[in-house]
């Protein structure tokens, strides 16, 4: 897929500027239900909230993962990063429309955003906590 390659190619890119480990995880046997631009849309807010959530942890080990996979007859989007604690306090709040961790304005529509395109294809989002690892899910069957 072309739009994942580009995203890809750009993180890895940043990722190498910023000091954090980037991994990625693409199955070539997926059938997402998402249009082209509602892909870039969905995992570009992905990826950059998980870069924001990166960079601002105070932890030596920075690293973010995307899995694009078929679990089960499900496929799945999967982004893993490390975390500040302060951010994970407010995990109730992310995808409330408006909702930001930024000061300036304009901020607060991209998970909302992601949510509502999953939300318009009977997808799910799970969002769980694994030790200084927050991992977000969305789920396709």
């Amino acid at each position: 897929n072309h739009v994942i390659a580009a995203i890809i190619y750009n993180k890895v890119c940043e990722a190498r500027d910023k000091k954090i480990e980037f991994i990625y995880d693409i199955q070539n046997n997926i059938n997402l239900p998402l249009k082209q631009f509602e892909l870039s849309e969905v995992i570009n807010n992905l990826i950059n909230n998980a870069f924001e959530a990166t960079e601002k942890n105070e932890l030596d080990s920075k690293f973010i993962t995307l899995r694009i996979y078929n679990e089960n007859e499900v496929n799945i989007i999967e982004v893993r990063n490390t975390f500040s604690d302060e951010i994970i306090k407010l995990r109730d709040k992310f995808f409330k429309k408006g909702f930001s961790t930024k000061e300036e304005k304009g901020h607060g529509y991209g998970l909302y955003t992601v949510k509502k395109i999953v939300e318009s294809y009977n997808g799910n989002i799970q969002l769980s906590v694994e030790g200084k690892l927050i991992v977000l899910k969305i789920l396709f069957n």
